[in-house]
């Protein structure tokens, strides 16, 4: 095993321009963001509102941790080797 994070490459509409490396851990957080928040059955959320629309299920609030952070410092724990302090 080499050690190296899967990654996913992004798709780019623009003709010519070529999509983003990221995570592929980061991109199904994301994604599930996006599915648990986009209607199914309804007209569906202007791309212009999607980040404020999904932000609520990636960054929790009151505690000052969001989800997304959390799921950093997991990944970057289980590469150490070292658990995660409680």
């Amino acid at each position: 095993m080499s050690g190296k994070e899967p990654t996913i490459v992004t798709q780019n509409i623009n003709k010519g321009v070529g999509g983003l490396r990221i995570s592929k851990w980061k991109y199904d957080a994301v994604k599930e963001a996006i599915l648990e928040t986009v209607p199914r059955n309804a007209e569906g959320i202007l791309f212009k509102d999607l980040p404020a629309a999904i932000a609520p299920r990636l960054y929790q609030g009151g505690s000052g941790q969001d989800r997304l952070h959390e799921l950093v410092h997991d990944r970057r724990q289980a590469r150490l080797g070292s658990p995660r302090p409680d």
